[in-house]
């Protein structure tokens, strides 16, 4: 099926902003998450928690930041090379 070129470039404009609009939603979801994450790792640090807990820690915010990473690259980078970086 082919699509006239001008509704072709509204669906992307469209499909563009829905991206923006999620990663938006997703980064400060994300930032929020890694800011409740280190208050619990200084709580944890504070009443000298064991090394399962820290290390449960450690683990998630190291997936969260990772996780924020992609998101900002989701946020800023064009679609064809997002494509591209992900393979």
């Amino acid at each position: 099926m082919f699509l006239h070129p001008v509704i072709h470039t509204e669906i992307a404009r469209e499909r563009q902003r829905e991206l923006l609009r999620a990663s938006a939603t997703s980064v400060e979801g994300l930032q929020e998450q890694l800011r409740t994450l280190v208050l619990q790792r200084q709580t944890l640090r504070e009443r000298e928690a064991g090394h399962d807990e820290l290390e449960s820690n450690r683990l998630e915010l190291g997936s969260r930041q990772r996780e924020l990473s992609q998101a900002f690259i989701d946020r800023y980078l064009c679609p064809a090379a997002r494509a591209t970086a992900r393979q």
